[in-house]
Protein backbone atom coordinates (compact mmCIF):
# COMPACT_ATOMS: atom_id res chain seq x y z
CA UNK A 1 0.00 0.00 0.00
CA UNK A 2 2.93 2.50 0.86
CA UNK A 3 5.12 1.68 -2.24
CA UNK A 4 2.12 1.22 -4.83
CA UNK A 5 -0.75 3.85 -3.51
CA UNK A 6 1.34 6.11 -1.58
CA UNK A 7 -0.22 5.92 2.07
CA UNK A 8 1.99 6.71 4.46
CA UNK A 9 4.01 4.50 6.86
CA UNK A 10 3.12 6.08 9.82
CA UNK A 11 -0.64 5.60 9.06
CA UNK A 12 -0.05 1.73 9.35
CA UNK A 13 -1.16 1.87 13.26
CA UNK A 14 -4.56 3.50 12.66
CA UNK A 15 -5.49 1.20 9.72
CA UNK A 16 -4.80 -1.99 12.05
CA UNK A 17 -7.03 -0.37 14.57
CA UNK A 18 -9.74 0.28 12.50
CA UNK A 19 -9.26 -3.02 9.76
CA UNK A 20 -12.67 -4.41 11.08
CA UNK A 21 -14.78 -1.57 10.55
CA UNK A 22 -12.89 -0.43 7.03
CA UNK A 23 -13.38 -4.57 6.31
CA UNK A 24 -17.50 -4.47 6.90
CA UNK A 25 -17.87 -1.53 4.23
CA UNK A 26 -15.82 -3.41 1.49
CA UNK A 27 -17.11 -7.02 2.45
CA UNK A 28 -20.63 -4.82 1.89
CA UNK A 29 -19.53 -4.85 -2.31
CA UNK A 30 -20.07 -8.76 -2.00
CA UNK A 31 -23.90 -9.06 -0.30
CA UNK A 32 -27.61 -7.92 -1.41
CA UNK A 33 -28.85 -5.16 -0.63
CA UNK A 34 -25.36 -3.41 -1.11
CA UNK A 35 -24.65 -4.98 -4.32
CA UNK A 36 -27.60 -3.75 -5.91
CA UNK A 37 -27.55 -0.02 -4.38
CA UNK A 38 -23.96 0.17 -5.99
CA UNK A 39 -24.92 -1.16 -9.15
CA UNK A 40 -28.02 1.03 -9.52
CA UNK A 41 -26.89 4.28 -10.41
CA UNK A 42 -23.95 2.63 -12.75
CA UNK A 43 -26.36 1.12 -14.55
CA UNK A 44 -27.98 3.98 -14.82
CA UNK A 45 -25.31 6.11 -16.00
CA UNK A 46 -24.62 3.06 -18.71
CA UNK A 47 -28.44 3.42 -20.07
CA UNK A 48 -27.56 7.16 -20.35
CA UNK A 49 -24.22 7.30 -21.69
CA UNK A 50 -24.67 4.32 -24.27
CA UNK A 51 -27.38 5.45 -26.56
CA UNK A 52 -25.15 8.98 -26.83
CA UNK A 53 -21.98 7.25 -27.12
CA UNK A 54 -20.64 8.65 -30.49
CA UNK A 55 -22.13 12.29 -31.25
CA UNK A 56 -21.33 12.47 -35.06
CA UNK A 57 -19.89 15.94 -34.84
CA UNK A 58 -17.02 17.26 -36.80
CA UNK A 59 -15.78 19.67 -34.15
CA UNK A 60 -14.00 18.38 -30.89
CA UNK A 61 -15.12 21.12 -28.87
CA UNK A 62 -18.69 19.72 -28.47
CA UNK A 63 -17.40 15.28 -27.96
CA UNK A 64 -18.20 13.69 -24.92
CA UNK A 65 -15.45 13.49 -22.73
CA UNK A 66 -14.80 9.61 -23.97
CA UNK A 67 -15.10 10.11 -27.60
CA UNK A 68 -12.05 13.17 -27.16
CA UNK A 69 -9.53 10.16 -25.13
CA UNK A 70 -10.74 7.77 -28.19
CA UNK A 71 -9.72 10.01 -31.04
CA UNK A 72 -12.89 10.05 -32.45
CA UNK A 73 -13.18 11.05 -35.97
CA UNK A 74 -16.12 12.42 -37.78
CA UNK A 75 -16.84 10.38 -41.00
CA UNK A 76 -20.22 11.27 -41.66
CA UNK A 77 -23.74 12.41 -40.02
CA UNK A 78 -24.21 8.73 -38.96
CA UNK A 79 -20.39 7.09 -38.62
CA UNK A 80 -17.19 8.08 -36.69
CA UNK A 81 -13.90 6.09 -36.60
CA UNK A 82 -12.50 5.27 -32.79
CA UNK A 83 -10.05 3.62 -31.19
CA UNK A 84 -12.13 1.24 -29.20
CA UNK A 85 -9.88 -0.04 -26.05
CA UNK A 86 -10.04 3.87 -25.08
CA UNK A 87 -13.39 4.17 -25.97
CA UNK A 88 -14.85 1.54 -23.76
CA UNK A 89 -12.08 2.30 -20.78
CA UNK A 90 -13.27 5.57 -20.60
CA UNK A 91 -17.15 4.88 -20.99
CA UNK A 92 -16.99 2.51 -18.05
CA UNK A 93 -14.96 4.74 -16.02
CA UNK A 94 -17.58 7.53 -16.18
CA UNK A 95 -20.53 5.20 -15.41
CA UNK A 96 -18.72 3.38 -12.31
CA UNK A 97 -16.23 6.60 -10.94
CA UNK A 98 -19.13 9.17 -10.65
CA UNK A 99 -21.93 6.09 -9.10
CA UNK A 100 -19.32 5.37 -6.25
CA UNK A 101 -17.41 9.02 -5.85
CA UNK A 102 -20.71 11.09 -6.88
CA UNK A 103 -20.53 12.93 -10.17
CA UNK A 104 -19.11 16.33 -9.04
CA UNK A 105 -15.34 14.62 -8.63
CA UNK A 106 -14.91 13.91 -12.36
CA UNK A 107 -16.02 17.28 -13.65
CA UNK A 108 -14.17 19.06 -11.19
CA UNK A 109 -11.17 16.20 -12.07
CA UNK A 110 -11.75 15.52 -15.79
CA UNK A 111 -8.81 13.81 -16.10
CA UNK A 112 -9.17 11.44 -12.92
CA UNK A 113 -9.29 8.43 -14.99
CA UNK A 114 -6.29 9.08 -17.12
CA UNK A 115 -4.64 9.97 -13.43
CA UNK A 116 -5.56 6.32 -12.53
CA UNK A 117 -4.63 4.70 -15.71
CA UNK A 118 -1.09 6.27 -15.24
CA UNK A 119 -0.92 5.07 -11.90
CA UNK A 120 -1.43 1.55 -12.90
CA UNK A 121 0.54 1.38 -15.61
CA UNK A 122 3.46 2.19 -13.19
CA UNK A 123 2.67 -0.66 -10.95
CA UNK A 124 6.46 -2.29 -11.03
CA UNK A 125 7.94 0.95 -11.27
CA UNK A 126 6.18 1.42 -7.57
CA UNK A 127 6.94 -1.93 -6.35
CA UNK A 128 10.65 -1.20 -7.56
CA UNK A 129 10.51 2.45 -5.41
CA UNK A 130 12.03 3.98 -8.54
CA UNK A 131 11.55 7.61 -8.05
CA UNK A 132 10.26 10.29 -10.44
CA UNK A 133 13.36 11.41 -12.05
CA UNK A 134 14.25 7.75 -13.22
CA UNK A 135 14.47 8.17 -17.29
CA UNK A 136 12.37 5.37 -18.28
CA UNK A 137 9.35 5.86 -20.34
CA UNK A 138 6.34 6.03 -18.28
CA UNK A 139 7.92 6.46 -14.38
CA UNK A 140 7.80 10.09 -14.32
CA UNK A 141 3.62 9.35 -15.88
CA UNK A 142 3.19 7.30 -13.12
CA UNK A 143 3.79 9.55 -10.39
CA UNK A 144 2.30 12.34 -12.01
CA UNK A 145 -1.13 10.20 -12.56
CA UNK A 146 -0.59 9.30 -8.24
CA UNK A 147 -0.21 12.73 -7.29
CA UNK A 148 -3.17 13.95 -9.41
CA UNK A 149 -5.25 11.24 -8.22
CA UNK A 150 -4.70 11.95 -4.91
CA UNK A 151 -5.07 15.37 -5.22
CA UNK A 152 -8.71 14.84 -5.81
CA UNK A 153 -9.48 12.41 -3.18
CA UNK A 154 -7.95 14.60 -0.43
CA UNK A 155 -10.36 17.51 -2.14
CA UNK A 156 -13.12 15.43 -1.85
CA UNK A 157 -12.44 14.45 1.59
CA UNK A 158 -11.87 18.02 2.83
CA UNK A 159 -15.43 18.59 1.29
CA UNK A 160 -17.00 15.89 3.15
CA UNK A 161 -15.39 16.92 6.17
CA UNK A 162 -17.00 20.35 6.09
CA UNK A 163 -20.17 18.88 5.03
CA UNK A 164 -19.87 16.40 8.47
CA UNK A 165 -18.82 19.45 10.74
CA UNK A 166 -21.94 21.87 9.23
CA UNK A 167 -19.32 24.41 7.19
CA UNK A 168 -19.23 26.39 4.03
CA UNK A 169 -18.37 23.91 0.92
CA UNK A 170 -16.90 24.81 -1.90
CA UNK A 171 -19.82 25.23 -4.01
CA UNK A 172 -17.40 23.69 -6.75
CA UNK A 173 -18.79 20.73 -5.29
CA UNK A 174 -22.46 20.72 -5.11
CA UNK A 175 -24.82 19.10 -3.12
CA UNK A 176 -22.24 15.75 -2.75
CA UNK A 177 -25.82 14.49 -2.12
CA UNK A 178 -25.26 11.35 -5.10
CA UNK A 179 -21.77 9.86 -3.29
CA UNK A 180 -22.41 6.50 -2.30
CA UNK A 181 -22.68 4.96 1.10
CA UNK A 182 -19.94 2.87 0.75
CA UNK A 183 -17.29 6.20 0.62
CA UNK A 184 -19.83 8.00 3.09
CA UNK A 185 -19.56 5.27 5.80
CA UNK A 186 -15.76 5.42 4.88
CA UNK A 187 -15.31 8.49 5.01
CA UNK A 188 -16.85 8.21 8.78
CA UNK A 189 -14.76 5.53 9.82
CA UNK A 190 -11.54 7.83 8.60
CA UNK A 191 -12.77 10.71 10.46
CA UNK A 192 -13.70 9.27 13.67
CA UNK A 193 -10.81 7.08 13.94
CA UNK A 194 -8.22 10.32 13.61
CA UNK A 195 -6.81 9.90 9.75
CA UNK A 196 -5.41 13.03 8.57
CA UNK A 197 -6.56 14.20 4.84
CA UNK A 198 -3.29 12.72 3.61
CA UNK A 199 -3.94 9.26 5.17
CA UNK A 200 -6.96 8.11 3.89
CA UNK A 201 -6.67 5.52 1.28
CA UNK A 202 -9.52 5.43 -0.87
CA UNK A 203 -6.93 5.85 -4.09
CA UNK A 204 -7.36 1.81 -3.17
CA UNK A 205 -10.93 2.38 -4.03
CA UNK A 206 -11.22 4.11 -6.69
CA UNK A 207 -7.92 2.28 -8.27
CA UNK A 208 -10.15 -1.01 -8.08
CA UNK A 209 -13.18 0.56 -9.37
CA UNK A 210 -11.47 1.41 -12.88
CA UNK A 211 -8.15 -0.59 -13.00
CA UNK A 212 -9.79 -3.64 -14.48
CA UNK A 213 -13.27 -3.86 -15.38
CA UNK A 214 -12.19 -1.09 -17.62
CA UNK A 215 -9.93 -2.88 -19.94
CA UNK A 216 -11.78 -6.29 -19.56
CA UNK A 217 -14.76 -4.95 -21.00
CA UNK A 218 -12.40 -3.92 -24.01
CA UNK A 219 -11.38 -7.25 -24.33
CA UNK A 220 -14.64 -8.80 -24.32
CA UNK A 221 -16.18 -6.95 -27.12
CA UNK A 222 -13.29 -7.75 -29.26
CA UNK A 223 -13.38 -11.30 -28.58
CA UNK A 224 -17.15 -11.17 -29.46
CA UNK A 225 -17.05 -9.19 -32.66
CA UNK A 226 -13.71 -10.86 -34.09
CA UNK A 227 -15.44 -13.88 -33.66
CA UNK A 228 -17.67 -14.76 -36.64
CA UNK A 229 -21.37 -14.98 -35.82
CA UNK A 230 -21.25 -14.21 -31.98
CA UNK A 231 -22.27 -10.93 -32.08
CA UNK A 232 -26.23 -12.21 -33.74
CA UNK A 233 -25.79 -14.98 -31.38
CA UNK A 234 -25.49 -13.02 -28.42
CA UNK A 235 -27.86 -10.05 -29.52
CA UNK A 236 -30.18 -12.60 -29.66
CA UNK A 237 -29.15 -14.19 -26.37
CA UNK A 238 -29.55 -10.68 -24.59
CA UNK A 239 -32.49 -8.71 -26.47
CA UNK A 240 -35.18 -9.98 -23.57
CA UNK A 241 -33.00 -8.09 -20.62
CA UNK A 242 -31.22 -5.57 -22.91
CA UNK A 243 -34.28 -2.94 -24.82
CA UNK A 244 -33.68 -0.26 -26.78
CA UNK A 245 -37.08 2.10 -27.41
CA UNK A 246 -38.11 4.73 -29.54
CA UNK A 247 -37.18 8.07 -28.50
CA UNK A 248 -39.27 11.37 -27.69
CA UNK A 249 -39.48 13.54 -31.24
CA UNK A 250 -40.76 16.71 -32.92
CA UNK A 251 -40.97 16.56 -36.14
CA UNK A 252 -37.15 15.55 -37.33
CA UNK A 253 -36.02 16.06 -33.80
CA UNK A 254 -35.59 13.64 -31.75
CA UNK A 255 -33.70 12.09 -28.76
CA UNK A 256 -31.65 9.00 -28.47
CA UNK A 257 -33.18 5.62 -28.57
CA UNK A 258 -34.40 4.55 -25.09
CA UNK A 259 -32.03 1.96 -23.25
CA UNK A 260 -33.13 -0.36 -20.72
CA UNK A 261 -30.69 -2.87 -19.47
CA UNK A 262 -32.02 -5.80 -16.41
CA UNK A 263 -28.30 -7.16 -15.26
CA UNK A 264 -29.55 -9.84 -13.26
CA UNK A 265 -30.72 -11.73 -16.07
CA UNK A 266 -27.80 -10.80 -18.09
CA UNK A 267 -25.66 -12.78 -15.26
CA UNK A 268 -28.72 -15.56 -14.71
CA UNK A 269 -30.02 -16.32 -18.20
CA UNK A 270 -27.65 -15.24 -20.58
CA UNK A 271 -25.03 -17.63 -20.93
CA UNK A 272 -23.41 -17.16 -23.76
CA UNK A 273 -22.53 -13.82 -22.89
CA UNK A 274 -21.68 -15.05 -19.64
CA UNK A 275 -19.35 -17.85 -21.11
CA UNK A 276 -17.39 -15.46 -23.55
CA UNK A 277 -16.93 -12.99 -20.32
CA UNK A 278 -15.28 -15.63 -18.64
CA UNK A 279 -13.04 -16.47 -21.37
CA UNK A 280 -11.96 -13.40 -21.65
CA UNK A 281 -11.58 -13.17 -17.97
CA UNK A 282 -8.73 -16.83 -18.87
CA UNK A 283 -7.29 -14.99 -22.05
CA UNK A 284 -6.59 -11.34 -20.58
CA UNK A 285 -6.47 -11.69 -16.70
CA UNK A 286 -3.32 -12.55 -14.69
CA UNK A 287 -4.73 -12.71 -10.67
CA UNK A 288 -3.10 -14.16 -8.09
CA UNK A 289 -3.18 -14.36 -4.53
CA UNK A 290 -0.61 -14.37 -1.36
CA UNK A 291 -0.52 -16.74 1.20
CA UNK A 292 1.38 -16.78 4.47
CA UNK A 293 3.11 -20.30 5.14
CA UNK A 294 1.47 -21.64 8.00
CA UNK A 295 4.60 -24.53 8.06
CA UNK A 296 8.37 -25.66 6.22
CA UNK A 297 7.55 -27.04 2.85
CA UNK A 298 9.57 -28.32 0.12
CA UNK A 299 8.11 -27.71 -3.17
CA UNK A 300 9.60 -29.84 -6.71
CA UNK A 301 7.95 -30.71 -9.83
CA UNK A 302 7.93 -34.10 -8.42
CA UNK A 303 9.03 -37.85 -9.77
CA UNK A 304 8.03 -37.05 -13.58
CA UNK A 305 10.47 -34.59 -13.39
CA UNK A 306 13.63 -35.88 -11.43
CA UNK A 307 16.04 -33.45 -12.02
CA UNK A 308 14.24 -30.66 -11.60
CA UNK A 309 15.23 -28.74 -8.37
CA UNK A 310 13.48 -27.92 -5.16
CA UNK A 311 12.32 -25.47 -2.97
CA UNK A 312 12.34 -25.39 0.87
CA UNK A 313 9.97 -22.62 1.86
CA UNK A 314 9.80 -21.63 5.52
CA UNK A 315 6.98 -20.86 7.89
CA UNK A 316 6.09 -17.16 7.97
CA UNK A 317 7.16 -16.54 4.82
CA UNK A 318 4.66 -15.40 1.99
CA UNK A 319 3.96 -17.21 -1.77
CA UNK A 320 2.72 -15.31 -4.47
CA UNK A 321 0.27 -17.49 -6.55
CA UNK A 322 -0.26 -16.28 -10.33
CA UNK A 323 -3.07 -18.10 -11.43
CA UNK A 324 -2.50 -17.38 -15.11
CA UNK A 325 0.20 -19.89 -15.40
CA UNK A 326 -3.06 -22.38 -14.61
CA UNK A 327 -5.51 -20.41 -17.03
CA UNK A 328 -2.95 -20.77 -20.00
CA UNK A 329 -2.34 -24.59 -19.63
CA UNK A 330 -2.79 -27.08 -21.81
CA UNK A 331 -3.37 -29.83 -19.74
CA UNK A 332 -6.34 -28.07 -18.07
CA UNK A 333 -7.78 -25.72 -20.78
CA UNK A 334 -7.16 -27.45 -24.57
CA UNK A 335 -5.56 -24.54 -26.92
CA UNK A 336 -5.31 -22.20 -24.27
CA UNK A 337 -4.24 -19.31 -27.03
CA UNK A 338 -7.74 -19.49 -29.11
CA UNK A 339 -10.58 -17.79 -27.45
CA UNK A 340 -13.34 -20.02 -27.31
CA UNK A 341 -16.41 -18.38 -26.17
CA UNK A 342 -18.05 -22.00 -25.30
CA UNK A 343 -15.34 -22.83 -23.43
CA UNK A 344 -17.02 -22.76 -20.16
CA UNK A 345 -21.14 -23.59 -21.49
CA UNK A 346 -22.91 -26.79 -19.45
CA UNK A 347 -25.64 -28.22 -20.48
CA UNK A 348 -27.86 -29.88 -17.79
CA UNK A 349 -30.15 -33.22 -18.69
CA UNK A 350 -33.18 -31.34 -19.44
CA UNK A 351 -31.01 -29.17 -22.39
CA UNK A 352 -30.40 -26.01 -20.33
CA UNK A 353 -27.66 -24.04 -20.77
CA UNK A 354 -25.64 -22.81 -18.30
CA UNK A 355 -21.76 -21.58 -17.36
CA UNK A 356 -19.18 -23.15 -15.15
CA UNK A 357 -16.00 -21.29 -14.03
CA UNK A 358 -14.08 -24.82 -13.58
CA UNK A 359 -11.20 -24.61 -11.98
CA UNK A 360 -10.03 -21.39 -13.16
CA UNK A 361 -9.73 -18.11 -10.39
CA UNK A 362 -10.02 -15.08 -12.61
CA UNK A 363 -10.58 -12.84 -9.17
CA UNK A 364 -7.70 -14.97 -7.26
CA UNK A 365 -8.83 -17.14 -4.33
CA UNK A 366 -9.42 -17.13 -0.47
CA UNK A 367 -8.76 -14.69 1.60
CA UNK A 368 -7.16 -12.19 -1.19
CA UNK A 369 -10.40 -13.21 -3.68
CA UNK A 370 -11.41 -9.68 -5.33
CA UNK A 371 -13.81 -8.63 -3.26
CA UNK A 372 -15.66 -6.30 -5.89
CA UNK A 373 -15.82 -9.45 -8.57
CA UNK A 374 -19.66 -9.20 -8.65
CA UNK A 375 -19.79 -6.09 -9.22
CA UNK A 376 -17.22 -5.94 -11.89
CA UNK A 377 -19.10 -8.78 -13.41
CA UNK A 378 -22.10 -6.55 -13.65
CA UNK A 379 -20.85 -3.71 -15.33
CA UNK A 380 -19.04 -5.44 -18.20
CA UNK A 381 -21.93 -7.79 -19.12
CA UNK A 382 -23.96 -4.65 -18.65
CA UNK A 383 -21.58 -2.25 -21.01
CA UNK A 384 -21.00 -4.78 -23.32
CA UNK A 385 -24.87 -5.78 -24.14
CA UNK A 386 -25.69 -2.33 -24.49
CA UNK A 387 -23.26 -1.59 -26.79
CA UNK A 388 -23.71 -4.75 -28.77
CA UNK A 389 -28.10 -3.90 -28.86
CA UNK A 390 -27.38 -0.02 -29.84
CA UNK A 391 -23.97 0.18 -32.52
CA UNK A 392 -22.80 -1.61 -35.31
CA UNK A 393 -19.06 -1.80 -34.88
CA UNK A 394 -16.38 -3.20 -37.59
CA UNK A 395 -12.96 -2.71 -38.07
CA UNK A 396 -11.22 0.55 -39.61
CA UNK A 397 -9.41 -1.17 -41.82
CA UNK A 398 -11.88 -3.71 -43.61
CA UNK A 399 -8.85 -5.00 -45.64
CA UNK A 400 -6.90 -6.55 -42.91
CA UNK A 401 -10.10 -7.27 -40.80
CA UNK A 402 -10.37 -7.70 -36.82
CA UNK A 403 -6.66 -8.18 -35.07
CA UNK A 404 -6.31 -9.15 -31.51
CA UNK A 405 -3.18 -7.69 -30.42
CA UNK A 406 -0.82 -9.09 -28.17
CA UNK A 407 -0.93 -8.30 -24.49
CA UNK A 408 1.23 -5.92 -22.16
CA UNK A 409 1.08 -6.84 -18.27
CA UNK A 410 -0.43 -4.40 -16.11
CA UNK A 411 -1.21 -5.05 -12.23
CA UNK A 412 -4.06 -7.37 -13.17
CA UNK A 413 -5.94 -7.37 -16.51
CA UNK A 414 -3.22 -7.07 -19.78
CA UNK A 415 -3.62 -3.66 -21.68
CA UNK A 416 -3.17 -4.22 -25.45
CA UNK A 417 -0.18 -3.27 -26.76
CA UNK A 418 -1.73 -0.99 -29.43
CA UNK A 419 -5.49 0.21 -29.92
CA UNK A 420 -7.96 -1.21 -31.89
CA UNK A 421 -9.53 1.32 -34.47
CA UNK A 422 -13.10 0.23 -35.64
CA UNK A 423 -15.73 2.26 -37.49
CA UNK A 424 -19.28 2.61 -35.60
CA UNK A 425 -22.66 3.40 -36.55
CA UNK A 426 -25.79 3.41 -35.04
CA UNK A 427 -28.07 0.43 -35.65
CA UNK A 428 -31.05 0.70 -37.58
CA UNK A 429 -34.05 -0.10 -35.53
CA UNK A 430 -37.52 -0.94 -36.38
CA UNK A 431 -39.19 2.73 -35.82
CA UNK A 432 -37.24 4.00 -38.11
CA UNK A 433 -37.86 5.00 -41.84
Amino acid sequence: MKKWFGIPQSSKGKYEACAKELDITVHKLMKQPYLNQMLKPTIRNLENNIPQMISFIDTELDLQPWERWAMTSYISDSEAEVNLMSLMRDMLGHASVPAIFGSAIMEKYPSLLHDVYGLDAGFYFFLMSLPAWTPWPGVMKAHVGRYKAWEALDDLQRALDALADGNPIDPSWGELDDISDFIMERHATFKKNGFEITERGDISVLWASVANANLLVYWLLLYILATPKLVDRIREEVAPFVTVSKPFSIGSISETPKLRISHEDLSKKCPVLKSAYLESLRMSNQPWSIRKVAQDVVISSGEKIPTSPSFLIQKGEFMTIPHDLHMQDPKYFKDPEKFDPERFLVRDRDGRLSTDARTMRPFGGGPSMCTGRALAEAECLALVAGVLMVWDIEPADRTAGWVIPKQHKTSAVSKPVHDTRVRIKRRKFEWEA
